[in-house]
């Protein structure tokens, strides 16, 4: 699922930045052709010519407006992506620690899994020799109403810095 989540974050706004690209190169071809079409009608050319440019402005036309009607639909499907991204787990911290000196190693974790607006859980795994416990804190906005371990602050504060550009 992060594999998916990281696609979308590394991607999305370089595909939309190239539909807005490809669509306004469209735009500006169309103006050159219209330009171009404009000189040869008032240089008189006959009137086979004068209709076949029509033919081909009313084409032209057409053209531009499904360009258009498909550059709304992109715009449209990255809003719902975003929109839809945003309630889905895409960021995660992990930190690994050792809580007892009696055992060797990083063995225990807390793992953040949050949405785009902090919402989710921090889970965290102590171990020692006797045994592992688990336990799971749910979060609003980045926040638990149980109390957090300095690991999990850690592990939420990654999760938060996870794929964001500042």
């Amino acid at each position: 699922m992060t594999s998916l989540v990281q696609l979308y974050q590394a991607y999305a706004p370089t595909l939309t930045f190239a539909a807005l690209v490809l669509s306004a190169l469209a735009l500006v071809g169309l103006v050159l052709q219209g330009l171009a079409l404009r000189r040869r009608l008032a240089a008189g050319a006959d009137a086979g010519a004068e209709a076949r440019s029509t033919t081909l402005l009313t084409g032209l036309r057409r053209l531009a407006q499904q360009n258009s009607d498909r550059l709304a639909e992109l715009e449209q499907s990255v809003d719902g992506l975003r929109t839809a991204m945003a309630g889905r787990v895409g960021r995660v911290g992990v930190v690994r620690f050792n809580p007892f000196q009696e055992t060797g190693g990083d063995q225990s974790f807390s793992i953040a899994l949050l949405d785009d607006h902090g919402n989710g859980v921090v889970i965290t795994s102590l171990y020692t020799r006797d045994g592992t416990r688990i336990y799971a804190k749910p979060l609003e906005q980045g926040r638990s109403s149980y109390p957090l371990m300095d690991e999990e602050e850690e592990a939420i504060a990654r999760a938060r810095a996870f794929g964001s550009s500042t």
